[in-house]
Parts: C-alpha cells; structure tokens; sequence
C-alpha cells in the first residue's frame, strides 16, 4: 500500500468518524427536543387508550396472553409489549407511553442518518438525521402513545437489513432481513411493505444493474428472498394465530379493507395529507432550524468543489445548498417533490446504485399506496421520512456540483422539483396548527377534575367516551362501558353516575341531535372542556389542516341519575 493510498484510507476514516459525531450530536439534540415539556405531554387519540389500556396485560401475571383480543383491529401487538414493559419499570401512565415513543423516534434519527450516508455518501448521514431531528410531525408523533414511531424504526431497520441483504446475499442475511421484515409487520399491519420494497429491488436490479456481477448478485438476493419471506412468516405467525383464535384474521383484513378508497378518492386524500403535513410542521421556525442545521453539516463535512474548479462550479457549491435549504423552510412539503425526482433518476439514470433503487421503491410505494387509506395524518410519516432522506441526498448532489457525472440531467430535476414545491406551496391552502407542538395534557387534566367531583364511595361510573378517558380514570373508578347513548337509560338507578364524551357523539348517527333528549332524568353535575391533540383533531377532522386554528374544546359531562 502506497503512502497516498494509506493517507487517503485515513482521511477517510477520520471523516466518517466525525459525520458519525455529527449524528450522535444531533440524536442527543433531537432526543431534548423530543423531551421538552413531558409533564405537558398526554395521549387524547383514540387509538392511544385502546394501546393504554391493552398495554396492562405485564401487570396481570399471564404474560402475552393476557393481551385484550380488542386491539387487533386497531394494531399488531409491538407497540403494545414494548409499552408494558414500561409500565413494569416506570408504571403505568401516559406518559411512559410517550417515553418509549419519544426513545423509539430518537433511535430512528440515527438510523436514519446512517441510511443517509450509506445510500448518498458524506454528508447526507447528518444531513438526513438533522431533517428528521427537527422534522415536526417526528416531534408532534414522538409524544404521542400510538404506534408511528414504532413502526418507523422497524422500517429504518428493514430497509437497512434490505441494503445489506442486496449486497451480500445469503442465509444469515435473509434470516436478518426476514426478522427485521417480521418486527415491521408486528409494529402495524402495513410493515410487509418493508419486505415488498427489497423484493422489488432485487427484481429489478436483475434487470437494470450495469454491471453482471451486480444481475448475478441481484438474482440470487431473489432465491435467498424465500428464506428471508419465511423467517418473516414464523415471527409473525404467532399474532396470526392469536387473531385466528379471536374472529379469524379474514374478519380483520375485511375491517382493514373498509378503510381503503379508490382511485376516485386518491387525489383529495393526497391533497388533505399534503396540507396535515404543513400542519404539523411547526411552521417556518422549526423548518428553518431543521434547513439550517442539514446545510451547515452538508458544507462542513461534504468535500467541495477541487482545487482546478472554476470560480462558477466552486459558487454554485456553496449557495447551491443555502438555496434549497431556503426552498425547504418556504415549502413545507419540498421534500415530497425532492422524494420524487430523486427517486426517479435513481430508477432511470445511469448513476443508480442498488442502494438508491432501494430508497426510490420505499418512497414511491408509500407515496402510492398511503393516499388509498383513509386520510389519517400519521400515515404520512414513513413517507415524511424517506422523503427527508432523499432531501439530505439532494443537497449533497448540488454540494458535490463539479464531481463527474453520467447523469448531469439529474441534477436538473432536482432544481425542478425544487420550483415545484415553491408552486405547491403557494397554492396549497394549508396553514400551519398553532398548537401542533404545545401541550397535550388537556384530556388527562380534564378527566381529573371530573373524578375529583365523584363523592366518596362511587366506585363504578357508566362511559360513553374514548378508551383514551377510560384509561385516565383508571385506578380511582371503573367504568361501566356503553355501546351507544341509548345505553344511558337502560338500567339506570337513582344516585347512578355517567360520564359522557362529547367527540364520542361524533361515532354514532344523530346522537348530538338526540343529547338533551337522552339527558332526560339525569343532572348534569360538571362539565368539563379538553382540546384534541393534533394527531387526534387532524384523525377526526383531516380538513382541519386547512384552517390552521386551535383545536376547538371538546366537553367531558358529570351525569348523576335523579
């Protein structure tokens, strides 16, 4: 090994030494971020009780059997196992909940970056781990108890297994790939797209590699593919079975299928994630903060143009990354058009690498099959990310403006997708929610005065409201469930107390219309308000995003039968 060589080999171990400092520097920032004001923190989602409360099966002594058969048409049971063995350490409260979500997205900021500069080289680690550190609807799902976070991380994971698995295909690297596959799977019924993404990789790098060692490497990432499918089958197989046991799990996908639209429906829901997107986002403060840290760590640790470049090529290297910073703080949702034209030259040009064929499979399968799905604002994250890894990558590209290329034309769609979010985001009528990322106590506060207001001795109190407000008034009374507001008068005695929730009106035909009849016989003994949070407004009212105000006030009523 010559002296140079030996130079170059050290230089390069010093460099990828300090991009990994960068990204621990910005996971342990983001982690704070994430942490800023727990006390603060509260789930108000519905789908946070049904995780809450199925969460207590560590308390009971069965195990995993003791998991309520009711969560599986909302989620797998990650999620849940992971926030059980919290509440044996820390207890059972919301807030553990949103501690292992706020430890899961931390993780995911490194892997991330770690995806980052695998896929698009120096630089883009930090870059992407910046994006997603200061990303807000990372930070609006990270203090929340639902099963994003989770879900995302098992996908940064699959993806990374998916990499290493499309490099050096072979037994012990799809049994890796099948466990990580399995985990995505267990985290949210959509984690089998992390095994579509590979699969679609392989098969296509069979026929687009340039080189035939890369088709050879290709194809038999193909027949190692099988045992990797299989390993993914027998991890999950037990919650298969579990569902089997509890309605069958025909009876779930029908439920999951009612959930999906048509093509008639795609544009709008499109549109209505778009504008959740600019939302949650925290508006131009935080995108400024997420832009300006991603191009400070591009310049700094990203080689520029060389010595010979000419005054023009060494310009555009440095005010290449300030400009599409300055295009992702104006347009919240410039990532997506990034994702997009990134994911395109990494499937046509000549410059793709199985690596990028891998990211633009993840990218476009989100973006295509997310907006068949009912509008739900958390859907978007998987996508939200990619789209800030392709991001990060961008900005390396215009970074590294003078190095030869065989595909010059891609970094021009770059610059187009960059006027394209621009156009997007002056005609997009979204507004950013003023609250996205303020307090979400308001619900745990509320359910506490109204328990403080039950005399001594009440011990069982009739419910018609979100598992979310069974779970906060669990440990001082238990409730007495109803199906519907038809359930309040049947049985009902005297001295008998109720507690209604009022957005649970909202799940039954007519029921506000019906209240102050169903009310007859009862006093009301308190209201009290509480605000949705905004993973939980934008869930019940995905047109909200476009009016960027508060959430409205939503009542809790303290009935006692006369």
């Amino acid at each position: 090994m010559t002296r140079s060589t030996a130079s170059k080999l050290r230089d390069g171990a010093n460099a990828g030494a300090r991009e990994w400092a960068v990204i621990a520097a910005i996971t342990l920032v983001g982690a704070v971020v994430r942490l800023a004001g727990l006390g603060q923190a509260g789930a108000t989602h519905f789908d946070e009780g049904i995780y809450l409360l199925a969460a207590g099966w560590s308390l009971q002594g069965d195990g995993l059997a003791a998991i309520d058969p009711g969560l599986i048409p909302y989620a797998p049971p990650l999620h849940v196992i992971l926030i059980g063995l919290g509440y044996r350490v820390l207890g059972a409260s919301d807030i553990t909940a949103i501690l292992v979500s706020i430890a899961l997205s931390t993780v995911a900021i490194a892997c991330a970056g770690a995806l980052g500069r695998r896929i698009f080289g120096p630089g883009a680690g930090a870059a992407a781990a910046a994006l997603i550190a200061f990303s807000g609807p990372q930070v609006v799902f990270a203090r929340s108890a639902l099963t994003e976070p989770a879900l995302l991380l098992c996908l940064l994971i699959a993806v990374q297994s998916g990499l290493a698995f499309l490099r050096s295909p072979g037994p012990l690297a799809a049994i890796g790939l099948g466990v990580s596959v399995g985990l995505a799977q267990l985290a949210k019924y959509n984690g089998w797209m992390a095994g579509a993404i590979v699969g679609l990789a392989a098969a296509t790098g069979s026929l687009l590699d340039r080189t035939v060692e890369g088709r050879l490497r290709a194809r038999l990432a193909i027949a190692w593919g099988l045992l990797a499918a299989v390993v993914a089958a027998i991890v999950y197989a037990p919650w298969f079975a579990f569902v089997e046991r509890h309605g069958g799990y025909r009876a779930l996908l029908d439920h999951q299928r009612s959930y999906l639209g048509g093509w008639g429906s795609w544009p709008d829901h499109l549109a209505a994630q778009w504008n959740q997107e600019v939302a949650l986002s925290g508006g131009p403060p935080l995108r400024g903060v997420a832009a300006l840290a991603a191009v400070a760590v591009v310049v700094l640790l990203t080689p520029g143009p060389t010595a010979g470049a000419s005054r023009r090529l060494r310009g555009l290297a440095f005010l290449g990354p300030i400009a599409l910073g300055l295009v992702i703080v104006g347009a919240p949702n410039a990532g997506w058009w990034i994702g997009a034209a990134t994911s395109l030259v990494a499937l046509a040009g000549r410059d793709s690498t199985p690596e990028r064929r891998l990211l633009a499979f993840a990218w476009f399968l989100f973006a295509i099959l997310t907006p068949f799905y009912h509008p739900y604002a958390r859907l978007w994250l998987p996508l939200e990310t990619f789209s800030a890894i392709s991001a990060a990558g961008a900005l390396v590209a215009v970074r590294s403006v003078s190095e030869p290329t065989r595909d010059p034309w891609g970094r021009a769609a770059i610059a187009a997708a960059a006027i394209a979010a621009i156009i997007a985001a002056m005609l997009l009528p979204g507004r950013s929610l003023p609250d996205a990322l303020g307090p979400t106590d308001s619900l745990r506060s509320a359910v506490s005065r109204v328990i403080a207001k039950l005399p001594p001795g009440v011990a069982t109190v009739r419910m018609l409201a979100r598992p979310t407000v069974i779970f906060h008034a669990a440990g001082r009374v238990s409730a007495r469930r109803l199906a519907g507001l038809d359930d309040l008068q049947a049985g009902a005695i005297s001295g008998e107390y109720a507690l209604i929730d009022e957005i649970q009106l909202d799940q039954e035909s007519g029921a506000r219309a019906r209240l102050e009849a169903s009310l007859a016989g009862w006093e009301i003994v308190a209201t009290e308000e509480n605000r949705l949070g905004p993973a939980a407004r934008l869930d019940v009212d995905p047109a909200a995003a476009r009016a960027g105000t508060p959430a409205p006030s939503v009542r809790l009523l303290l009935l006692r039968k006369r």
